[in-house]
């Protein structure tokens, strides 16, 4: 059977597609101030809300990549290296500071 080589520009469809769900899954998270009883981000940093222990979330979104690469593991269910992996990934426009957003996504697209 003789092998059929996909045109880049649908890889390419299918390589933004996945930075799109990353950064969608990314943008409706937020960072927990509180994860296995420990408080992980200080209560004077801007937009930590009402967070408590029994309610850890804060109103920090996940989009800001200090908090994506470092916390938002736990919000997200997955382990730290995952979230990682999946913060640099999504993160394609590269901008600075870096916040994760659409534009990444929008980026890639144009890129193609």
């Amino acid at each position: 059977m003789p092998r059929v080589s996909l045109p880049l520009i649908y890889l390419k469809g299918q390589y933004c597609g996945k930075i799109k769900n990353a950064v969608e899954l990314i943008m409706n998270s937020y960072a927990p101030a509180y994860i296995n009883g420990l408080q992980v981000i200080p209560s004077d940093v801007p937009n930590f809300g009402d967070a408590t222990l029994a309610d850890p979330l804060t109103d920090i979104s996940c989009s800001d990549m200090i908090f994506c690469t470092t916390v938002c593991y736990a919000s997200m269910g997955m382990s730290k290296e995952k979230a990682e992996e999946l913060c640099s990934f999504a993160n394609y426009y590269m901008e600075e500071p870096s916040i994760i957003s659409q534009l990444d996504y929008e980026t890639c697209i144009n890129d193609a």
